[in-house]
Formats: C-alpha cells, sequence, structure tokens
C-alpha cells in the first residue's frame, strides 16, 4: 500500500534561550511535504519549530490519534504533549511502533472483509447471548438517550 502521509514531531525552541527545554511537542500529519507544513505552523507562533523527526506510513492519522489518546493525560490543550526533549526519541520509537500495529490490524481487517461468507448462521452460544445483554446494560447506563 502506498503511503497515504507523514507522522511529524516538533519541538518548542526558544530563541532568546536555545537551550532551555520547553517541553513542549507537537504530534502531527500531513499529507504533503512535511518542511512546508512546519513552515505553515512556524507563522505567527513566537517560538522556533524545531522538527526532530517524521516518517511515511499508510495510517497518519490513526498513529497521530493513538498516540494522542495515550498520552491524553500529559496532553495541553487539543495539539501539545508534555514531553522533554530527552523523552522524544522514544515518543517517537512509540509511534513507528504503533504505526507498525496499525498497518498490521488494517491488513488483517482488510483481508476478513474480502472473504466471502459461506452464506450459513448459527445460534448465538449462552456465553454469545450473555455477552450482548451485558453490552446492551452498559450502553443503557453509559449512553444517554436521545
Amino acid at each position: 500500500m502506498k503511503p497515504s502521509g507523514y507522522v511529524y514531531f516538533l519541538a518548542l525552541r526558544d530563541e532568546s534561550e536555545p537551550q532551555r527545554d520547553l517541553g513542549l511537542v507537537k504530534i502531527g500529519i500531513t499529507s504533503g511535504d512535511v518542511m512546508r507544513r512546519v513552515s505553515s505552523l512556524q507563522t505567527g507562533n513566537p517560538y522556533d519549530l524545531l522538527l526532530f523527526d517524521a516518517f511515511e506510513t499508510p495510517w497518519p492519522r490513526e498513529v497521530e490519534h493513538f498516540m494522542h489518546r495515550t498520552h491524553a493525560q500529559e496532553m495541553l490543550k487539543p495539539e501539545w504533549l508534555r514531553c522533554p526533549l530527552h523523552r522524544l526519541p522514544s515518543l517517537v520509537q512509540e509511534a513507528r511502533k504503533s504505526a507498525v500495529q496499525i498497518a498490521n490490524r488494517k491488513r488483517n481487517e482488510q483481508e476478513v472483509a474480502r472473504t466471502v461468507s459461506n452464506g450459513r448462521t448459527r445460534r448465538a452460544t449462552p456465553e454469545e447471548f450473555e455477552l450482548h445483554r451485558e453490552v446492551r446494560k452498559v450502553f443503557r447506563e453509559l449512553v444517554p438517550a436521545k
């Protein structure tokens, strides 16, 4: 599958104090040129944006969402993650690993979707009926009625 985009990691740097770690990272995506995207984000930003890393993936949006969800407690606003520079390499590695896992899952999903059904039906097992009842109960309790 042809890569459909890039996941990138930007760190903030204070031009007046280049050694100071501001501890903020943006995990973003683009379908075009990464440097052009960085340039567009730099406009109006009082800090220098430092492109730390970027990689191609067929599923950039899914990787970005996964990283934002798994680091939700560290997120500042919707786009910035509290992350010191020394942790950035492991953050990028985690994203690359998740990109491989997502690609594998998507490939498996596509394979299953292409599988032709045998056309036969079967009655659900007692365990499946119980699971269905439990799920409906959770929905009633957690999902407000419209």
